[in-house]
C-alpha cells in the first residue's frame, strides 16, 4: 500500500508539478523501482538499504535507473531519520563526487537545513513516508547539465511552491492534512 500511495504522489505531485524535471522518463519508463521496507530502527533501515543499493549496482541503468526506499514503519522524527541518512552517505562514500550514487532525503516533516519551519518550500521534499532516494550520479549530472543549473531547479521549486494557495498544497501534500 505505502509503495502505491508513493507512486500516486510522484506521479501527481513530483511530476505533476514539475519539481524534478527528470523524474518523468524514467517514471513513465518503469525504471524507477519503488519498495517498501518494515524498519523500525537504524539496524533495519541500514540493511534494507545496503540490499536496494547492492540492487541498484548490479541493474543496468536501462532496468533501474533509480530506486526509492519507502520506510512505512519507522516512527523517526526528521532530525532522527536526516541523521541516519548522513550515517549511511559516510559509511558508503555517497557524497563524494566518484561515487555511483547519490542519496536524497524525503519526510513528512522535512525541513531544509537553514529553513524556517513554517517556509512552504520545505515541502518539496515532502513525502508521504519517510524515504530515501537513490539516484545514479551520473545520470542526475546529466539531467542538470540539461537544466543548465541544479541551482535553478532548486529555486525555481521555491518559487512554485510558495506560489500555491492553500486549497493546492491540501492538494498536493494530502498526506499533511492527517
Amino acid at each position: 500500500m505505502s509503495e502505491k500511495i508513493t507512486r500516486e504522489w510522484i506521479e501527481q505531485t513530483v511530476i505533476g508539478l514539475n519539481l524534478c524535471p527528470f523524474a518523468k522518463e524514467p517514471f513513465e519508463k518503469g525504471q524507477l523501482r519503488i519498495q517498501s521496507f518494515p524498519a523500525s530502527n537504524f539496524e533495519e533501515l541500514m540493511t534494507s538499504f545496503n540490499q536496494e543499493l547492492q540492487i541498484l549496482d548490479q541493474a543496468e541503468p536501462s532496468e533501474i535507473s533509480n530506486s526509492f526506499l519507502v520506510f512505512p514503519t519507522i516512527t523517526m522524527d526528521f532530525p532522527t531519520f536526516f541523521d541516519n541518512a548522513q550515517t549511511l552517505e559516510e559509511i558508503h562514500g555517497l557524497n563524494q563526487e566518484k561515487n555511483p550514487f547519490k542519496l536524497v532525503v524525503f519526510h513528512p516533516q522535512f525541513v531544509f537545513a537553514q529553513a524556517d519551519k513554517s517556509d512552504q518550500a520545505n515541502l518539496v521534499n515532502a513525502s508521504p513516508f519517510p524515504s530515501l532516494h537513490l539516484l545514479r550520479r551520473q545520470e542526475l549530472n546529466e539531467a542538470i547539465k540539461n537544466s543548465h543549473s541544479g541551482l535553478n531547479i532548486a529555486l525555481q521549486n521555491a518559487s512554485r511552491i510558495r506560489s500555491l494557495t492553500p486549497e493546492q498544497v491540501k492538494k498536493y501534500w494530502w498526506f499533511l492534512n492527517k
